[in-house]
């Protein structure tokens, strides 16, 4: 009996204890439906969190991509950490080659001088720096402006953003190339007048040795009457880079132009063999043909001179469509080049390099495209060749 009541005892403390062992289950499982409930809507938050800011990050990206600069992220080291397409574009180097050191991509593949490059980078807050690189066979200028920025972490990263500034630079060599030709053609009709009036005075009288002389004495009056006629030569071409006609503009062909000035240097070329590669679907300008067919004499002559065996002038033509419709007309030759410490003078009058050189062809090279509302620019390594870009708004109906 007693063994029985024990095991009744045993028996109703296992049934208490399974009545407790099942509500507490019950309430586990009604806690775990709570947890999952509540980690379903965390999930639900953090996904949607995480569309948010994906959606943040492609909108940011988007707006990064669609600056008209170029913007660089760079670490601490001043190490690339990312760039948008308008930077890569405008320093002009593949985007797999945009990584590591910014210094070193600056210094070996721009060629800025390091020095200028450190001082730049160390800038503790903002730095603005120009600079000219070679990019495409071609010189550029780039404007660029470092930001130093603190994160969480304290780690000094800094943000560069660069502009092309080529155009605006280009524009302002312009101005200042035009100022100094004004001022210069002032004083080169100044001192033609002073030269010209005593000139003819001189060939008079040396016109009226020539014909009462003889022997050596009337050789010498000859020597007079034919320096008199190459110094009135060169006070003429003065005269006519301090009279500048006005150009007559009306719609013309640059294409015809071109041709029509080819073949009229015929009785100069030599060996020198004139290949054109006319691209440009737009050709039409509102020009002074003769004044234009001018221009590209001297620039061609120019070029011939310039070279010494098998010579090859290209000429080609593109069109460029910015807010205004452009046609370019590059003149490329494989001659001697021109030294860097010659480039910056060619358009000044009076600069030459020739031993019987005016100075003055490429001079009334600049005059023409500007009366054109155009530009020119040069580009030229010593010992490979020059290249000639004149860029002339297209003619619109």
């Amino acid at each position: 009996m007693k063994h029985l009541n024990l095991l009744n005892k045993a028996f109703l403390n296992f049934n208490q204890a399974a009545i407790k062992l099942k509500d507490s289950y019950e309430k586990l499982q009604a806690r775990v439906g709570e947890l999952n409930s509540e980690l379903e809507e965390k999930n639900r938050c953090l996904q949607a969190s995480l569309r948010e800011n994906e959606d943040i990050k492609n909108y940011l990206k988007s707006i990064l991509e669609s600056l008209p600069c170029g913007v660089i992220a760079l670490d601490a080291e001043k190490n690339v950490l990312t760039f948008n397409r308008k930077a890569q574009s405008i320093i002009g180097i593949p985007a797999e080659e945009m990584k590591g050191s910014f210094c070193a991509i600056l210094t070996s593949r721009l060629g800025i001088p390091v020095r200028d490059v450190e001082s730049f980078l160390n800038a503790k807050t903002i730095s603005n720096f120009e600079a000219r690189i070679k990019k495409d066979y071609s010189t550029a200028y780039i404007s660029l402006n470092i930001t130093a920025l603190k994160n969480s972490k304290n780690d000094r990263n800094s943000v560069v953003v660069i502009q092309d500034i080529t155009r605006l630079k280009r524009l302002e060599i312009q101005a200042q190339r035009n100022s100094k030709l004004i001022a210069i053609g002032k004083m080169a009709a100044k001192m033609a007048h002073e030269i010209r009036n005593p000139l003819g005075s001189i060939e008079i009288f040396a016109s009226v040795l020539r014909k009462e002389l003889s022997g050596e004495s009337k050789k010498m009056a000859d020597y007079i009457c034919s320096a008199v006629k190459n110094l009135n030569h060169i006070v003429c071409n003065y005269l006519f880079f301090s009279r500048f006609p006005k150009a007559r503009l009306k719609k013309m062909d640059i294409h015809k132009c071109l041709d029509d000035t080819i073949n009229s240097i015929w009785f100069v070329k030599r060996d020198v063999k004139i290949t054109k590669k006319y691209q440009a679907s737009k050709h039409f300008i509102n020009g002074d043909h003769e004044l234009l067919k001018q221009a590209s004499f001297n620039i061609i002559l120019n070029s011939i001179q310039a070279i010494k065996t098998n010579g090859i002038i290209t000429i080609e033509t593109h069109n460029h469509f910015n807010e205004e419709t452009w046609i370019e007309i590059k003149f490329i030759d494989n001659g001697e080049g021109i030294s860097e410490n010659d480039i910056d003078k060619i358009f000044d009058p009076f600069f030459t390099t020739k031993e019987k050189g005016t100075g003055l062809g490429l001079s009334i090279v600049h005059n023409i495209i500007d009366s054109h509302q155009g530009t020119i620019q040069v580009e030229s390594t010593k010992g490979q060749g020059t290249a000639f870009s004149i860029m002339l708004p297209v003619f619109e109906e």
